[in-house]
């Protein structure tokens, strides 16, 4: 917790706010593509969620869909 917590510090928070905005408007485009159509919300959601953590952490611009897929792609390996 002593690791993480000034990763959430005000002043970090608003440091990369832009950066979050532009991933938050990427992600309502996506939604919009749906067309109303019915989507998995957890998995959607997470991958939303997954790619603010990895851009903000790691400061790269990652593919959510990509990372979820190859990451679904090896848990499937795995179990198998």
């Amino acid at each position: 917790r002593r690791l993480i917590t000034p990763l959430f510090h005000f002043n970090v928070l608003k440091n990369v706010q832009s950066d979050m905005v532009i991933i938050a408007n990427r992600f309502a485009d996506r939604l919009e593509k749906e067309n109303g159509k019915f989507f998995p919300a957890k998995e959607t959601f997470g991958e939303f969620t997954m790619e603010v953590i990895i851009n903000l952490v790691f400061g790269g611009d990652f593919d959510s869909q990509i990372l979820s897929h190859d990451f679904h792609e090896m848990s499937r390996t795995v179990n198998d």
